[in-house]
């Protein structure tokens, strides 16, 4: 930007990049656990040599924690896959939004279990449509992404992890602090309330 000269709409849709996260899960559990295992003898094995750092002991002991930690994070990363997702953009975004509206019988459900906030999607179908449309990487078709949320190999939780993720890169507000003399901000991830129309972050699988 030149000092003096109005920014102009070109200049902006040159320089705007549609938002983009990321999403990480470990697809084997007992490889997960181990790690989270070698992440705790590491953490002992460490305080152990330094409360006695002349032990020699306690130094191997450190060496060798340290050693099968880096084994079992080598392990980890073959098993790991990063979910890539990014924004679609607002118009899309409340297409998909209009595609899965919330029935009558899932308003009614949610009243009796007393939820008063206002969740305007399909909980059955609007998460695993929001993750296909916005999953860049793998490259998954919508059926894959509707596999994945009825398998039983998936839990919960990970499917949650997914759909909020998505959420987030359609919805996240992001302004960064540049310092002083420029306009401050309170956070650096702020979520829109005005771009789009908003959705529950709690997935429905």
């Amino acid at each position: 930007m030149t000092a003096g000269r109005p920014l102009t709409y070109d200049h902006l849709r040159k320089v705007k990049k549609p938002n983009q996260a990321r999403f990480s899960l470990c697809m084997d559990s007992e490889v997960a656990d181990e790690l989270y295992d070698a992440e705790v003898a590491e953490a002992e094995a460490r305080q152990d040599a330094n409360i006695r750092p002349n032990d020699r002991q306690a130094q191997i002991a450190l060496n060798d924690a340290v050693t099968a930690l880096d084994d079992v994070r080598d392990r980890a990363r073959k098993v790991t896959v990063v979910f890539v997702f990014k924004s679609i953009g607002r118009p899309k975004f409340d297409a998909l939004l209009d595609l899965h509206p919330q029935t009558a019988k899932q308003r009614e459900e949610l009243r009796k279990q007393g939820v008063t906030a206002e969740i305007n999607y399909n909980a059955d179908s609007f998460p695993q449509a929001l993750v296909a449309a916005s999953l860049i990487d793998p490259e998954l078709a919508e059926e894959d992404v509707k596999d994945m949320f009825e398998n039983e190999a998936w839990n919960s939780g990970e499917l949650t992890g997914l759909f909020q993720t998505a959420l987030l890169v359609n919805q996240q507000r992001r302004v960064v602090n540049l310092g002083k003399d420029l306009t401050p901000t309170n956070s650096s991830k702020t979520n829109s309330t005005t771009a789009s129309r908003s959705a529950s972050r709690t997935a429905g699988s």
